[in-house]
């Protein structure tokens, strides 16, 4: 009589323990999914992020002056103080080219000068950095563009 128990009992542990290994399976599989997903996702993001940075950069600044020189010999040096903001969420920016365009009353180009920032800005970072000048004595105004990003 033990027997007659103690076979279909063994019958149904067999069955409920391959029933929760192909559960665990099934489980394990899906999260391998949801992972390649969630890469998948996150290379989408960067490729569409890295199609528009010049849009996800924030650039501003401000041309001021300093005195330099000796006690005797002081003298005004203009420098622009820039503030670069990467918005991006996945995209890191580096080697950024700057061009300032200096502007007329009439807001016509005078002149124009071009330099590179070889510094990486990470998303969600802000990047200080401050460049002596040498603008035009007929400058009224100026403008920043980035025109490059590595």
């Amino acid at each position: 009589m033990k027997v007659k128990f103690l076979i279909p009992l063994i019958i149904i542990v067999s069955l409920l323990f391959s029933f929760i290994g192909y559960k665990k399976g099934e489980i394990d599989t899906d999260r391998k999914y949801q992972n390649t997903n969630i890469e998948y996702h996150k290379r989408q993001i960067e490729k569409k992020e890295d199609d528009k940075i010049f849009d996800l950069l924030e650039i501003n600044g401000f041309i001021k002056t300093k005195r330099q020189g000796s006690l005797f010999n002081k003298y005004n040096v203009k420098y622009i103080d820039l503030r670069i903001r990467n918005n991006a969420f996945i995209s890191v920016a580096k080697n950024i080219t700057i061009q300032i365009d200096f502007l007329s009353k009439t807001k016509k180009v005078i002149n124009s000068t071009k330099f590179v920032i070889y510094e990486q800005l990470k998303p969600g970072d802000e990047l200080s950095y401050k460049k002596d000048l040498y603008p035009p004595k007929e400058m009224e105004n100026f403008t920043l563009k980035i025109i490059n990003i590595e």
